[in-house]
């Protein structure tokens, strides 16, 4: 009878330890995910920043362009330049082969090459932005359904960290009122025999 007390004790006492290091072991590892989860959130993040970066900048070059009549940036992109320059060098030849050179006609046919060159490279520019900004737009609905979605499952690793950490608790609980329950059944039958 003293050594099933003993046992009942000693049993007790280790599946208390038991329960402590188990509930231990499971809170750390859900730590470690919510650990890895918020990295490759950062991770991705930084991965899709460029994209909304860019889009960012679309944005706020239409913005300049259609509410403060800034076209700066229009004047100075490369396609635009390219083709403004090119179309006017072919001009100026045509121009001089005839030997009409800065005559009237000459001036005329590049002001109205130049305004209908803008006009129609002006919408492509635009065009190529918006989609562009429809891209960053795009990749920050990404980055926002990402983050709840790592939000999420952090939560839920947590949570089931401090279940595990709960549970451990109440094995641990279980485990000494078993000990302590064949203690005192121990200490019943030694009442009993005197």
């Amino acid at each position: 009878m003293v050594w099933g007390a003993i046992a009942s004790v000693a049993g007790g006492l280790i599946g208390a330890g038991a329960s402590d290091d188990a509930a231990h072991a499971e809170q750390q590892a859900a730590e470690r995910a919510a650990i890895a989860q918020r990295d490759q959130y950062n991770k991705t993040r930084n991965d899709l920043m460029p994209w909304m970066d860019s889009g960012n900048r679309a944005l706020s070059a239409m913005n300049n362009a259609m509410f403060n009549g800034d076209y700066s940036q229009f004047y100075q992109s490369p396609d635009y330049q390219f083709r403004l320059d090119e179309g006017q060098r072919a001009l100026d030849s045509s121009g001089a082969a005839k030997g009409m050179a800065l005559s009237g006609n000459q001036l005329k046919a590049l002001t109205r090459y130049g305004g209908d060159m803008a006009s129609g490279e002006y919408n492509n520019w635009f065009n190529k932005l918006n989609s562009m900004s429809s891209t960053g737009a795009n990749t920050a609905g990404q980055m926002g359904n990402l983050g709840a979605n790592t939000a999420g499952n952090i939560g839920n690793a947590m949570m089931a960290g401090g279940n595990a950490r709960a549970s451990g608790y109440i094995n641990k609980a279980n485990s000494y009122n078993n000990a302590l329950a064949g203690l005192s059944e121990y200490a019943g039958s030694r009442a009993g025999r005197r």
